[in-house]
């Protein structure tokens, strides 16, 4: 059995690909999967047997950002939760052939400590641009992966320094990105056409993209106040409650509008000269057709920025995007990305400095240029998903094929 194990929003989304890819390529192929962070939506939507059941905490999976964060999530029975799914690997383990782990450390040390089986290293949180991994995380990758794929050809290279079994075969982000082709009824808007702009807002998956939200429909607002026309299609992930987002919208001054829906989106508000549209499963469509992204998102934002597209965030409300998370994705994204510090670096700058920040890269097309070239060199271009997929099962058959000879070996002649 391959076990496919993952923690995070958008590591759920790529161990969903990697899921489909292997079925495509080998169906015969038995797989289990267990999310680890949150519902895990992405991979239980695959049809794939989930080994138990996800929950959302509080905290979004950030526990580590702050004490509070941690009581409020042992609160909610986080505690229970994590012994339920160290008792469901236990479980699976005599099944294992092979593991397929999406993620951080944490998968190394669940792998090292309950499972011992073959693995295959997705390591999706570190990168030579942030911060490189620590010396246990190299060694326990020696020690447990018989092959490692990280995000960039630059930490790949470092950790092949180290005697890691590590290989760049492209980056999987960048094969999570579906284009649907819908128009989102925005054929009137495009900054390339001489349109008024389309800028894409991203608010995150997590509970903290409803304050978030707000933020970001705030500076909407005041961008368009301040420098004409544009139009805001936001990309809600599919657990997100668009209704709620509606209310919220409607509390700070936004007209829902009554005219039929493009497909694809769920509401359509206007506040003066902005036009912001709820939209759900069009990611893709809305990274494509923007001509700058607002995002407070992790895997979103890297996405964006490596299909060339000018990126600005800053610091939120919540457990993700701290002080610190927003300097680590600046490191890792370089110019492509461009964070609005607010007077104090710990809380959000106001609507009118997000605006004005929008407004000069908008009107720079060689800063445009400069971000779009960076963010392609940082994240690198797709087909890992392919590349993975197929490793994954060559892996699997060579394994299952020596575990077969094993057991014929151990059955006496007569």
């Amino acid at each position: 059995m391959l076990l496919v194990i993952s923690n995070g929003h958008g590591e759920d989304l790529m161990a969903a690909r990697l899921i489909k890819k292997i079925r495509e390529l080998a169906p015969e192929l038995p797989l289990v999967a267990l999310p680890l962070v949150g519902e895990g939506e992405p991979v239980a939507q695959t049809g794939v047997p989930i080994l138990y059941a996800g929950k959302a905490f509080p905290s979004g999976g950030f526990i580590r950002s702050g004490l509070k964060y941690l009581i409020a999530d042992l609160r909610a029975g986080y505690w229970r939760h994590w012994r339920g799914q160290i008792h469901a690997l236990r479980r699976i383990a005599p099944e294992v052939t092979l593991i397929l782990a999406v993620g951080d450390s944490l998968l190394l040390y669940l792998v090292k400590r309950h499972l011992g089986k073959p693995l295959i290293f997705v390591p999706t949180a570190k990168s030579e641009y942030i911060r490189g991994h620590l010396p246990f995380e190299v060694r326990w990758m020696r020690q447990l992966a018989t092959v490692v794929f990280p995000r960039d050809s630059a930490t790949a290279d470092k950790l092949a320094g180290e005697g890691v079994p590590a290989e760049f075969v492209g980056n999987l982000m960048m094969d999570s990105i579906d284009l649907c082709g819908y128009s989102l009824g925005l054929t009137e808007y495009g900054a390339k056409a001489g349109r008024p702009p389309i800028i894409g807002i991203l608010p995150g998956s997590r509970e903290e993209a409803y304050p978030n939200f707000n933020l970001l429909a705030q500076a909407a607002a005041e961008y368009t106040a301040r420098y004409g026309p544009a139009a805001f299609p936001v990309a809600l992930a599919g657990h997100l409650d668009e209704q709620r987002m509606a209310d919220q919208l409607s509390q700070l001054g936004w007209r829902k509008d009554s005219a039929p829906l493009p497909e694809a989106v769920k509401a359509v508000f206007s506040r003066g000269e902005a036009k912001l549209l709820l939209c759900k499963g069009a990611f893709g469509d809305i990274l494509d057709r923007s001509d700058l992204i607002l995002g407070l998102a992790g895997t979103a934002n890297e996405q964006a920025a490596g299909l060339g597209k000018p990126v600005i965030t800053f610091v939120g409300l919540g457990s993700q995007f701290t002080r610190k998370f927003v300097a680590a994705q600046k490191r890792l994204l370089g110019e492509a990305v461009s964070v609005v510090w607010g007077a104090d670096p710990d809380k959000p700058p106001t609507a009118a400095e997000v605006a004005a920040e929008i407004h000069r890269i908008l009107s720079d097309p060689e800063v445009q240029e400069r971000m779009a070239v960076v963010g392609k060199e940082r994240m690198g271009g797709p087909g890992g998903v392919t590349a993975v997929a197929e490793r994954t099962i060559e892996l699997y058959r060579e394994l299952s094929r020596s575990d077969k000879a094993a057991s014929a070996a151990r059955i006496p002649s007569k």
